[in-house]
């Protein structure tokens, strides 16, 4: 489960410096560092039981626009971050 969940981390944090760097625009690493944990946090209430729903598409898609909002803020730049960090994540589900 330990693993699981490094490797959730790994490729969140990952995902959201490339979508900052696909687009050219430098992140805060503190706020990219939250962003990772929160999903991390996400999918380990996933596993726990009686949290099955969590598994749903459209939930995933909630956590994933959580964690691009924490990671970079709620700004008309920080759209396209979040857009293609979400398209980037969903690319590998």
């Amino acid at each position: 489960m330990i693993v699981v969940l490094l490797l959730v981390f790994a490729v969140d944090m990952l995902l959201l410096c490339a979508a900052g760097r696909l687009l050219g625009v430098r992140s805060n690493p503190i706020r990219l560092v939250v962003g990772a944990i929160f999903d991390v946090i996400f999918v380990g209430f996933s596993f726990m039981p009686g949290f099955d729903f969590l598994g749903h598409f459209l939930w995933r898609l909630c956590s994933l626009l959580l964690t691009g909002i924490f990671a970079y803020g709620l700004s008309k730049a920080a759209a396209g971050k979040l857009l293609l960090f979400t398209l980037l994540h969903l690319s590998l589900g």
